[in-house]
């Protein structure tokens, strides 16, 4: 009797298919070690086609074989000899819509002393388990290059130093494919891993699309964030995603937003303006010296008061000479200190439609504004692929772009004074396929899997693949729920705690008596209602003039409609009281009249898209008589 290969059994060989494909899977054993043996295989107790050549074995499931596995079935690799069967391998294959195996791989059985390994080789080595050695390398990998930037959300998490984590990426990162801006996948991960937190930031570039264009429909749900004066001149060669525009002399550009701090960035050319004027709300906050023998790029410059948050409008004027603007940075609701930043979690998104790996390394500014951007980032994420796939760039020199990419941020930031290297995920987008996934692994053992890693967010797709569950849009693009999903696989993958907000009720109520988070024009004035109506309780007058004045909150609000109710002090003379809910007007109440303590409901509801921290402004309007505010009730109708 020939003797077995040895007692112990190799890793089971786990196989995703594809309903109705032939499978091939091929073993090559050791020398001479089938030589007068007989074996079966079986899929769910269903014979396979097994063919032994000198030391190959092949087996083969047939399209009809694959077609009647509709749920995980076991396999069997099983020598009978004497009479008696003995399982060689087992495992258990799967159908999938989306398998990250390739209908046909191979497998190699090893032996040494007292272990037997199976080894996979080509394109389908990704879906086998029986790669585990490889796998547990790169969950190891995973874990050292993954360490910083969970220890910085795990600090910022305790009121400590801010964590930062940019995106580099194309199409899907600019993300212009949701149905509104904040529901980016970005945002999305933003508002998850801040949780409880209330701070926000947002990167605003000077322009969109592949040519640095500003229509509607250039911009992520076509909802337009800043607006300029006279058609600038697009510059694709410059900013840190290479959408910056060139202001004409004398034109201005408006960024309205809500927040408190402002980050400039732009670059210094020998034509540019030496003192470009910048406002906020009509009040001077500074200038950008934006002219430089030779070219400075990434310069930043900051305005505004931190923890002034509100709605306001930040105008840019090319004083002078052309400026070259690159984008804002927003930042909302945060502590600072000494210059930096606490108590939050920042996601920025640089994309840039249609770009490939090889437009970041052809711009000789790119990585200098890159770097600057990015300055305090605990990691970051490079999510290009798709575009280089298309191109027909070959995985070898993909992953050769994917090093030259760090290694030109990393030349920057030495250059620049910064010490802390962050670390680098390889997000690789559904669709950019083995090769360059492998490519990716590649790039990152080259720089240090210590420091990098990938995600291959294809591995984690529902069967049925992004289509069969809506998570794309008719254009090929990630949806509303592909966004989310997106978001959703990132976090779990970089962050190790599950942060969620408390539940909140249908009906959130501001009263007169709670602090409110800023205020403008309307100092505290609580005093008790007078008059008929509601049961006695606080109100709080603002002043009477005809300047605005405003009380402004941040409240949870979990996605769906809601409704705006507001109870107030009627009087005579009476100002006008509206309700915003970040930029949407939810209506006004004029309080003129005899004295009274009424409520009143809001004409036009809010549709919250997201769960996550809004600001909320009660606002006393510029029409002239005070405002006796006692109760804010916002409802939630659906």
């Amino acid at each position: 009797m020939p003797p077995a290969v040895l007692d112990t059994r190799p890793p089971g060989l786990d196989v995703p298919f594809r309903p109705g494909n032939t499978l091939t899977v091929t073993l090559a054993w050791p020398a001479d070690a089938l030589d007068g043996r007989t074996f079966t295989a079986t899929l769910d107790a269903v014979a396979l086609g097994l063919d032994v050549d000198g030391d190959t074995m092949t087996i083969t499931a047939t399209d009809a074989q694959t077609s009647a596995v509709t749920t995980p079935a076991a396999f069997r690799l099983t020598e009978t000899t004497g009479g008696e069967s003995d399982d060689v391998i087992i495992g258990e294959w799967r159908p999938s819509s989306n398998p990250s195996t390739s209908t046909s791989s191979t497998v190699t059985v090893t032996e040494s002393a007292g272990a037997v390994a199976v080894t996979v080789a080509g394109p389908g080595t990704v879906g086998l388990t029986a790669r585990v050695l490889a796998l547990e390398v790169q969950a190891e990998a995973t874990r050292q290059a993954l360490a910083k930037p969970r220890a910085e959300l795990a600090r910022a998490r305790m009121n400590d130093r801010a964590a930062q984590l940019v995106f580099l990426g194309d199409s899907l990162t600019e993300s212009f494919s949701p149905s509104a801006r904040g529901l980016r996948w970005t945002d999305l991960l933003s508002r998850r891993l801040n949780g409880h937190k209330q701070a926000h930031a947002q990167y605003i570039p000077a322009a969109a699309n592949v040519f640095s264009t500003q229509a509607p429909g250039d911009w992520p749900g076509g909802d337009v964030p800043l607006t300029y004066s006279a058609t600038p001149t697009n510059d694709i060669g410059h900013g840190a995603d290479l959408h910056a525009t060139i202001i004409p002399a004398g034109a201005f550009v408006d960024i309205p937003y809500y927040g408190d701090l402002v980050n400039i960035f732009y670059t210094a050319t020998p034509t540019g303006p030496a003192a470009a004027a910048v406002t906020i709300d009509g009040i001077a906050a500074g200038t950008l010296d934006a002219q430089n023998t030779p070219e400075l790029t990434s310069q930043v410059v900051q305005v505004g008061t931190a923890g002034d948050y509100g709605a306001h409008t930040l105008r840019i004027t090319a004083t002078g000479a052309p400026l070259l603007f690159e984008g804002v940075v927003v930042y909302e609701g945060a502590r600072w200190g000494f210059g930096i930043r606490f108590d939050a979690i920042d996601v920025l998104a640089l994309g840039h439609v249609g770009f490939q790996t090889s437009h970041y390394i052809a711009s000789a500014a790119w990585a200098k504004s890159f770097a600057l951007m990015s300055a305090q980032a605990a990691m970051i994420g490079i999510a290009l692929g798709v575009n280089d796939l298309g191109a027909g760039r070959s995985a070898a020199d993909y992953g050769a772009n994917l090093v030259t990419i760090v290694e030109l941020v990393d030349a920057q930031r030495v250059a620049f004074g910064f010490t802390a290297a962050p670390s680098i995920l390889f997000v690789q987008m559904p669709g950019v396929g083995d090769a360059y996934l492998a490519a990716a692994w590649d790039a990152a053992d080259e720089l240090g899997t210590d420091r990098c890693a990938v995600l291959d967010l294809a591995a984690l797709l529902p069967d049925g693949g992004a289509a069969g569950w809506g998570l794309l849009d008719a254009g090929g693009h990630p949806g509303d729920g592909g966004h989310r999903w997106i978001a959703d696989a990132i976090a779990d993958h970089i962050d190790l705690s599950s942060v969620v907000a408390p539940p909140r009720p249908d009906i959130v109520r501001i009263g007169a008596q709670h602090p409110a988070t800023q205020r403008s024009a309307w100092a505290e004035a609580l005093t008790f209602p007078s008059g008929v109506g509601l049961a006695p309780t606080v109100r709080d007058t603002s002043p009477s003039g005809t300047t605005i004045g405003e009380r402004r909150h941040r409240v949870w609000l979990d996605a769906g409609t809601y409704a705006g109710h507001v109870a107030y002090q009627q009087q005579a003379g009476g100002g006008t009281v509206q309700v915003l809910v970040g930029h949407t007007s939810l209506g006004s109440v004029a309080t003129a009249g005899a004295d009274a303590h009424l409520w009143a409901s809001l004409a036009t509801p809010v549709v919250i898209e997201s769960p996550g921290w809004y600001p909320v402004t009660v606002r006393k309007t510029a029409a002239s008589g005070a405002v006796g505010f006692v109760e804010l009730a916002l409802r939630r109708t659906a």
